[in-house]
């Protein structure tokens, strides 16, 4: 695996690729959920069901958790769409604050 000085070194005139680069190591950093599920499939294997299929499919469950999870959770900040959003691109025609007599100027223009 390369430093993260020698990938910035490598991509700095692309900062697209080093976002994806980073997205995929983050993503494959997930491991939690899939390292639970495999534990609890295997207990409910040796206890209820003898055979592999509850901990293989305990596995891909938990490690399709891990990807979804990461994504929307822990590696957010690498996604480019995370990038582009702005709270006022999101609620351009929000007022801050509490003021109603402002509110009712607008509406009265």
């Amino acid at each position: 695996l390369m430093s993260s000085s020698e990938r910035e070194e490598g991509h700095s005139d692309s900062g697209k690729a080093v976002d994806e680069q980073s997205l995929t190591e983050c993503l494959l950093s997930q491991y939690r959920l899939c390292a639970a599920s495999i534990g609890l499939g295997t207990a409910y294997s040796l206890k209820y069901k003898k055979g592999l299929v509850p901990m293989i499919a305990a596995g891909a469950i938990g490690t399709t958790a891990d990807m979804v999870y990461g994504y929307l959770v822990a590696c957010s900040e690498f996604r480019s769409d995370h990038h582009n959003s702005s709270p006022s691109a999101v609620a351009p025609n929000v007022a801050v604050g509490n003021d109603d007599s402002s509110t009712r100027q607008r509406q009265e223009k």
